[in-house]
C-alpha cells in the first residue's frame, strides 16, 4: 500500500522527473515526465501535469487514494 503523504512529497520535490509516477507504479507516465523534462521545450507542460497530479492527491482522502493506487500496483504485478 502506497502512502499518500509520500506521493505528495515526491510530487513536490521530484514531480518534473516523474518520481511520484514511478513510486505509484506508473512507469510509462514516469518516463514521459522524465523525457518531457529532459527536452526543455515541453518542460512547462510537464509542470502543468505535476500540479494537476498534486491537486488530485491532496483532494482525495486516504481511502480513495488507497483504492486507486493499490489497484494499479496489483495489476502491474500480475
Amino acid at each position: 500500500m502506497k502512502k499518500k503523504m509520500t506521493a505528495i512529497l515526491l510530487t513536490l520535490f521530484t514531480g518534473a522527473f516523474g518520481g511520484h509516477q514511478f513510486y505509484l507504479g506508473n512507469t510509462k507516465r514516469g518516463i514521459l515526465y522524465l523525457l518531457g523534462t529532459i527536452f526543455c521545450i515541453t518542460y512547462p507542460v510537464v509542470w502543468v501535469f505535476v500540479l494537476l497530479d498534486l491537486i488530485k492527491y491532496i483532494k482525495c482522502n486516504e481511502e480513495e487514494f488507497d483504492a486507486t493506487f493499490r489497484v494499479v500496483k496489483e495489476e502491474a504485478a500480475a
